[in-house]
């Protein structure tokens, strides 16, 4: 927070977590958990000045996601997974 400001890390943390909730209940009903991923966001200006946050890069694929299938889960080994 330092760093970007505690209103700025407060609105990307609401949004990260926003998208993370949303996108594992999804997968869930896929049959496969969501169990981490990155996301990464960046500021965009408007002509008038006003900053707003974008999100950008890719977004829950296997390349910056981890997905395990439900199925086969088990608590405290290795997981199979779909990333790359």
């Amino acid at each position: 927070a330092k760093l970007i400001g505690a209103e700025l890390c407060e609105q990307i943390s609401k949004a990260a977590i926003a998208l993370y909730k949303t996108a594992a209940e999804y997968a869930l009903t896929r049959g496969v958990i969501l169990a981490d991923t990155k996301f990464e966001f960046g500021l965009v200006t408007s002509p008038s000045g006003e900053k707003t946050l974008i999100l950008v890069d890719e977004l829950l694929t296997p390349d910056s996601s981890r997905y395990w299938p439900l199925a086969s889960y088990a608590e405290g080994r290795s997981q199979q997974s779909f990333d790359k």
